[in-house]
């Protein structure tokens, strides 16, 4: 048979699960539309199985100009044959998101009808499905450590005192839930889930991965992500943030002298105080105090919601935690920080940008009304 040539994924991932999970669903194919990249899921058998009762889920992600040509690819792939849909259904495709045109497109590739579900719906769904039904490994990447300069332990009584503060008594940390989901992708949103995994407050976090890049294509002038990530790689941020030790100069009994003097502790502190101007700045270095800031600004928004909501867990879904210095950057933030009362544990997601797919696959709108408080 011949095969429809693959278009260039961003990312591409599969994970077996009992055919079980998938029981009554009338759809097997779903994505989500964001403002940069299309999301993908699809479902297939699995064909080491002999038992028939395993099924994959494939994830792909595209660029949204991508995604026409990716959807054509799909419907050629062996486990997505006619032969195949049977046992999972194949007569609607559900999706999620931005951009709802493609009705003709299912049509014509798949013979299916198309739903939309409530993007934040989607999200909720998702988190609560993937992290209830997938084994760790297949749920949340491996956990990460941050760089040697920020691991440090205070022993200091003003900050014993903040920390108190910001401690949240009585919490489950055992429980998957509830917790704080995280989607972090061209926009961004916080959401608090309750103990069932359902939606019991909303939160705006305006910095979103869009805002990231608007600044970066001012900065340095690009707005890819991977682009940016590249070089913040060979960033140094000593270079353009004020170091402890420059900000405490003046003020050796400051309690903040324990902290190693050579971690960046304010961020673009250089160029506003003249020590560095705007054309003797490397673009590395600029790169990796903007990926810091990103990740600081979120922590920061992490602390007070955690603390006001006394919920101790967050799960981190979209898309831009996927590069490993992003997740670097955000724990180096964090053990900063610790100090000052980020005490909530934190996962990040395995397929974190397909939490709409998943959830669009899942969920329908009929569920709004428990899952999100305010439908």
């Amino acid at each position: 048979m011949e095969m429809s040539s693959a278009p260039k994924f961003v990312f591409k991932d599969s994970v077996k699960v009992p055919k079980s999970l998938l029981e009554g669903l009338p759809c097997r194919l779903s994505f989500d539309n964001g403002a940069t990249l299309s999301k993908i899921l699809y479902v297939t058998s699995d064909s080491t199985d002999s038992s028939n009762s395993a099924a994959v889920l494939n994830f792909v992600t595209v660029a949204k100009s991508d995604f026409q040509a990716a959807m054509r690819w799909i419907a050629k792939q062996p486990g997505c044959q006619q032969q195949e849909r049977q046992h999972l259904g194949d007569s609607l495709v559900k999706m999620t998101g931005v951009n709802f045109a493609y009705q003709d497109l299912m049509k014509e590739t798949f013979n299916a009808n198309c739903e939309h579900v409530i993007e934040l719906l989607t999200q909720v769904r998702g988190c609560h499905w993937m992290v209830t039904n997938l084994p760790d490994e297949q749920a949340f990447l491996p956990a990460m450590e941050p760089d040697p300069l920020f691991q440090l332990k205070l022993d200091n009584p003003l900050m014993a005192n903040i920390m108190e503060k910001f401690k949240i008594d009585g919490a489950d940390t055992a429980a998957q839930f509830p917790a704080i989901l995280v989607c972090l992708g061209s926009g961004s949103m916080i959401s608090v889930l309750d103990a069932e995994g359902k939606m019991s407050s909303f939160h705006f976090c305006l910095f979103g991965g869009k805002s990231l890049q608007g600044m970066a294509r001012l900065m340095i002038g690009t707005s890819s992500y991977d682009e940016l990530m590249a070089l913040a790689e060979k960033g140094d941020r000593a270079n353009v943030d004020l170091l402890v030790r420059e900000v405490i100069a003046s003020d050796p009994a400051s309690p903040y002298g324990q902290f190693n003097g050579d971690i960046p502790m304010m961020h673009f502190g250089k160029a506003a105080e003249d020590r560095l101007s705007r054309d003797g700045a490397r673009k590395e270095d600029v790169a990796r105090s903007l990926v810091s800031l990103f990740c600081a600004n979120l922590l920061g928004s992490l602390i007070s919601i955690s603390t006001l909501t006394k919920v101790p867990k967050v799960y981190f879904g979209g898309n831009f935690f996927l590069n490993p210095l992003a997740r670097r950057e955000f724990e180096n933030a964090k053990c900063l920080l610790m100090q000052m009362g980020a005490g909530f544990q934190h996962r990040f997601l395995r397929n974190a940008g397909h939490l709409g797919a998943v959830g669009a696959l899942v969920a329908t709108n009929a569920d709004a009304g428990a899952y999100l408080k305010f439908a």
